[in-house]
């Protein structure tokens, strides 16, 4: 009996793992239509509060995560991001899969280190839906931030 509810265990984590993120549980290849075009402005994404993310091609890595936009362009962020595994992989291979929806969008993420345009972003992402926002709100070194944009 044991063996029998140890195997149905290891099948229900091995079927979680071959499909996308479910809430906080991480998951494998994202599923959907994948687009032929990336749209002009992502700012359609600060409505959808969070996406999925897939990192690590060569052995599939989803996770749900928080996106918005600055300025049309696109944006995640993972908080504390030096302790997560998603972020490690994008620095090791910066080629993602990114679901909004039910399309999937082929992009690179580059990690953003410069100050000034962390906090520019940062307060993009605090002000979604309207929110005030201080003037001189800062992005948390903990707070990592990625731009996603086109595969050359």
């Amino acid at each position: 009996m044991r063996l029998l509810r140890s195997a149905v265990v290891l099948g229900l984590s091995l079927s979680l793992l071959a499909l996308g993120p479910c809430s906080r549980i991480p998951g494998g290849r994202l599923t959907g239509e994948v687009a032929s075009e990336l749209p002009d402005d992502w700012s359609f994404v600060d409505e959808l509060g969070t996406c999925a993310i897939e990192t690590r091609p060569s052995f599939p890595h989803s996770v749900t995560v928080a996106c918005y936009s600055a300025g049309g362009e696109l944006y995640v962020g993972a908080m504390n991001g030096a302790d997560k595994s998603w972020p490690k992989y994008v620095l090791e291979d910066s080629r993602v899969r990114y679901r909004a929806g039910d399309r999937i969008y082929e992009l690179v993420a580059t990690r953003i280190l410069d100050e000034t345009a962390r906090n520019r972003i940062f307060r993009a992402r605090a002000g979604a839906g309207g929110r005030e926002v201080a003037k001189d709100l800062a992005a948390p070194a903990h707070y990592w931030i990625f731009h996603l944009g086109p595969r050359s």
